[in-house]
């Protein structure tokens, strides 16, 4: 029996530390759940933009692409389907995996001629590459993209 008493004397705690434990725990827990749902925010944040941008390319390609379309537009309606489509396409650097960005490179290599090589491997050109690099890791995409897969455009 004395050892029964013993036991619970030492597990007992002062009850003004159990309010501190029980403060502690809510806190804690209250910075967990605001850190997930945060974090759910900002994932939900880059799905509309990512889903923006898509929808901007997709909607754009027609008239940056095909001729069918692009000889229906006065030259003022070109150049502006022309750079929301191309400002569309430095946007999914930011937001987009390295897949989609592969692929639609693929794809708009077979339209579009890029600037020269001399504009393609230039310093400012590869800096530009590698800053959205920098902030695609910066945001958590992992990727293995390079500066040489980032295509410039020049809208005419």
């Amino acid at each position: 029996m004395m050892r029964l008493k013993v036991l619970f004397d030492m597990i007992s705690v002062d009850p003004g530390l159990s309010v501190v434990i029980a403060s502690l725990i809510a806190i804690v827990g209250y910075c967990v759940q605001a850190y997930f749902s945060k974090k759910l925010d900002v994932e939900r944040q880059i799905r509309r933009e990512k889903s923006d941008r898509f929808k901007i390319i997709i909607s754009g390609l027609p008239y940056v692409c095909f001729p069918a379309y692009t000889e229906r537009l006065s030259e003022e309606e070109r150049l502006e389907h022309a750079e929301r489509f191309f400002g569309a396409y430095r946007d999914l650097w930011l937001y987009a995996g390295d897949e989609v960005i592969r692929a639609f490179n693929d794809f708009i290599d077979l339209f579009i001629k890029p600037p020269s090589r001399e504009v393609m491997g230039s310093e400012p050109a590869m800096k530009l590459a590698r800053v959205l690099l920098a902030i695609r890791k910066d945001i958590g995409i992992k990727t293995t993209l390079t500066e040489k897969d980032f295509r410039f455009f020049a809208i005419s």
